[in-house]
């Protein structure tokens, strides 16, 4: 039955019991809290967990008390008992825990005891933080005095690093300098061993650099005296004690065995302490020297040897150089004449002439060459040219000018002799072209008297073929007819020619084949005529023979080659390499017998041809397949001719 039955169900019981057990287990589950917030703020407690302990059995004790409230309306007392049997199950380890925890509490100081503890504490942390303001005072100093050394010492590093930088730049500079240099540099040590060969050394040594190290000098400077070829002696002192030698007095032997003029020098390395550490060679390639020398002197023997005068002068008009072809010119010695005014050569009435060619030469213009009048030494006069040219420095400096004068009396003379041959010679050319002129006119009239004469001759062939009624004797004098009408045409272009030993023979023949084929009585149509005819011209005695076998072959092709009417004619004329004339006829018709000589034939033409090849000192062959062909090979009559394709 429900507890409540014990209080007889009386209200002011139940309000009392109610009451109170609400309240203690309010307080008993408060003071958990207040001791889990106590322990977590108080991390440093050494007893912490008991404090836990009492927590857990507080909280037990609070829940008893809320199950006697529930036990008053709800019989559950096997509840009610088990949460008490809980509440004992945690009393009991409080117990045990706080009676072995009793000895260690009592051996926590009392407050007073920890008053005197906390107060020896002050007095040690105050007697520390003195002890520490007294250490923060000597680290100050010191980290101060560190602070002004290490100061000290950056900027004696600064110092140093800004001295090895200089001296460092100034290797690299003198390393530059040595490789860069003409001279060939080489050092050596205390010990007479090389340290250092830069490139214009070894070039002129024939060493590599990278062998030479640490070698004895002597090993690669192998120096012999031009004169006496013998050793030169490299010990110290005597390459700088050489004063009476002149650079090329000493030889070099290269690593080819070359001996190259040389001039060498050294001096002595020397320690801080005034001691000698090495020595430095230089050597310097004399070979373009002696050249130099050597042109000079040539220079030097060609001026003295000179037929010309050669003089030279100061942008001042002075004389600084006079040489033998000038004293035989002008009659003044060398010693006489150097340091005077160039003026005192040139007489009154060309005076200005030194202060333009001055002028030009300052400035840099040209001074052309020209030809003058100078003054000996006697007074008289002289007919010179001259050639000016800027004398320049080293630097391209315009420092003075050289004058080449050659006398040219005999020239002037000998220019006079030809003006008046020339003359003479003038006069006898226009005698000689007139005498020409009227020669041209006279051989004009022959050949137009030979052509009117030959057109009379065609004329009177012509009216007695009108009278003949044979057919054979008709074309006999026909062909007569057509070879006097051939010469006749010659005769008219000699006539119309302005030169009578070229005739322009393919023109000529052209208009030849032109009047046989309408003579004919056939069209282009039905022959067709090719020309493959350089435009070769030839004189008379070639022309005349030529145009005459010409109108036979053509003829003859003409009236036997093409008996079905229809056919082709080609006419070549060409010069060959060897200066000959090729002139051939040939065509497409039926050809001639295989054995067919022209020589033997009886044929008028054919022997005309023959005739005339012969006349040309030419040799005629014939073909015979396809067609006919005739060529005739003769000498030309002028082998400075050049042909042109027509």
């Amino acid at each position: 039955m429900p507890h409540g039955m014990c209080y007889l169900w009386r209200p002011g019981i139940l309000a009392l019991h109610v009451a109170s057990d609400s309240l203690i287990a309010l307080a008993y589950f408060s003071i958990p809290f207040t001791l889990i917030y106590f322990v977590r703020k108080r991390s440093d407690l050494r007893f912490g967990w008991i404090f836990v302990c009492f927590a857990a059995f507080i909280i037990a004790c609070g829940t008893t008390h809320l199950m006697e409230i529930w036990t008053i309306w709800h019989p559950t007392y096997w509840l009610s008992g088990g949460v008490k049997a809980m509440t004992a199950l945690a009393s009991i380890p409080t117990a045990l825990l706080l009676v072995k925890l009793v000895p260690a509490a009592l051996r926590v100081p009392s407050p007073s005891a920890l008053e005197s503890a906390n107060a020896e504490l002050a007095r040690e942390v105050a007697e520390r933080r003195t002890a520490a303001a007294q250490v923060r005072t000597l680290n100050e100093s010191l980290e101060a005095r560190i602070a002004e050394r290490t100061a000290e010492l950056r900027a004696a590093n600064r110092n140093l690093l800004s001295e090895v930088r200089v001296r460092k730049q100034s290797d690299e500079l003198l390393t530059l300098t040595l490789a860069s240099i003409q001279d060939g540099v080489i050092v050596t040590d205390s010990g007479g061993r090389i340290t250092f060969v830069n490139d214009a050394a070894a070039r002129l040594t024939g060493c590599e650099p990278c062998a030479a190290i640490h070698a004895p000098v002597s090993s690669v400077l192998k120096v012999l005296h031009a004169a006496t070829r013998a050793s030169y002696d490299l010990s110290e002192g005597s390459a700088s004690d050489n004063a009476g030698l002149k650079p090329g007095d000493l030889l070099l032997i290269d690593g080819r065995s070359r001996t190259i003029p040389i001039d060498i020098r050294d001096a002595p390395l020397r320690t801080e302490e005034a001691g000698v550490r090495g020595r430095v060679y230089t050597l310097r390639d004399c070979t373009e020297l002696e050249r130099a020398e050597e042109v000079q002197q040539r220079m030097t023997a060609l001026v003295e040897s000179a037929d010309d005068a050669i003089i030279m002068k100061d942008l001042g008009g002075v004389i600084r150089s006079w040489n033998a072809g000038a004293e035989r010119l002008l009659q003044y010695r060398a010693d006489e004449i150097i340091g005077r005014p160039i003026t005192q050569l040139l007489p009154e009435d060309r005076k200005d002439e030194e202060s333009l060619i001055l002028g030009n030469i300052r400035n840099g213009r040209p001074v052309a060459h020209f030809e003058t009048v100078r003054r000996r030494k006697n007074g008289t006069l002289v007919d010179v040219s001259l050639t000016i040219s800027p004398i320049r420095d080293r630097f391209g400096v315009i420092v003075g000018a050289s004058k080449i004068m050659r006398d040219i009396t005999e020239r002037r003379q000998y220019v006079e002799q030809l003006r008046s041959l020339n003359a003479a010679l003038e006069e006898r050319i226009l005698a000689r072209n007139a005498e020409l002129r009227e020669r041209d006119a006279l051989l004009q009239e022959i050949h137009h008297r030979v052509k009117n004469n030959l057109q009379v001759i065609s004329s009177l062939i012509n009216m007695q073929v009108r009278t003949l009624r044979d057919n054979s004797t008709r074309a006999a004098l026909q062909q007569c007819r057509s070879r006097v009408e051939t010469m006749a045409q010659i005769h008219e272009i000699l006539y119309q020619s302005k030169d009578y030993s070229n005739v322009p023979f393919c023109k000529y023949a052209k208009e030849l084949t032109t009047r046989v084929l309408s003579a004919s009585g056939l069209s282009p149509e039905q022959v067709a005529i090719h020309y493959e005819m350089q435009d070769i011209f030839l004189g008379v005695e070639q022309a005349i023979p030529c145009a005459l076998i010409l109108n036979e072959l053509i003829s003859n092709a003409l009236k036997h080659a093409f008996p079905g009417g229809g056919g082709a004619i080609r006419i070549e004329l060409k010069r060959l390499p060897d200066t000959r004339t090729v002139l051939c006829v040939s065509d497409d018709g039926v050809g001639v017998p295989k054995d067919f000589d022209p020589a033997r034939s009886s044929s008028l033409g054919m022997q005309l041809v023959v005739t005339l090849a012969a006349q040309l000192d030419g040799r005629l062959e014939i073909g015979t397949a396809p067609g006919a062909a005739f060529r005739i090979t003769f000498p030309s009559g002028d082998s400075n001719d050049q042909p042109r394709t027509a």
